[in-house]
């Protein structure tokens, strides 16, 4: 099993998987629309929301996947945010160790979700009006991982590493009136 040892190495992995959405989506405006002026580097806050998002909410989920696979399991959530606890353990076990250990990961995966909520949000700004689409295409599922999160905080982190659904989604409704 390989696991992620520090923040650092999670906004590492942020920055390859997801970060790159922000220059990657920048350089598309302004290939297509000319446009120099969107903030590329908030838009990489917007790549680390969004796959914070995924990562915290589908916490059980993976998991429960990659248990067929022991030896190429790789979990998301540092090592340091749960110290003396194994993987496993941080998942499944219903010590009051791994609930503590739980409840400070959630709290670092929401403290890190809310780090880069200022820098998606300038980001969001940077898109001038007239590229409305665009925009839309962008605070659609920003606006959806907020209410995720929101969900997720209210419920608690028993009930996200739980993988329970009324706790890591948002209701249908909901996300047809954000669309």
């Amino acid at each position: 099993m390989r696991n992620l040892q520090t923040r650092d190495d999670l906004n590492d992995y942020f920055y390859y998987v997801a970060g790159i959405l922000g220059k990657g989506l920048s350089l598309v405006v302004e290939t297509i629309d000319g446009r120099h002026d969107l903030d590329a580097e908030n838009g990489r806050s917007m790549g680390h929301v969004l796959q914070l998002t995924n990562i915290t909410k589908n916490i059980r989920d993976d998991a429960n996947a990659r248990s067929d696979y022991p030896d190429s399991r790789v979990v998301f959530l540092p090592k340091e945010f749960y110290p003396g606890v194994n993987p496993n353990e941080l998942i499944y076990a219903m010590s009051h160790e791994a609930k503590d250990a739980r409840k400070r990961t959630f709290e670092s995966m929401t403290e890190m979700a809310r780090s880069h909520r200022e820098g998606t949000i300038n980001y969001l700004l940077s898109i001038p009006n007239e590229l409305s689409g665009y925009k839309a295409f962008c605070l659609s599922p920003f606006i959806t991982a907020m209410e995720t999160w929101k969900r997720m905080v209210h419920s608690g982190a028993e009930r996200v590493f739980s993988g329970d659904e009324d706790a890591v989604n948002i209701e249908r409704d909901q996300f047809v009136n954000i669309i």
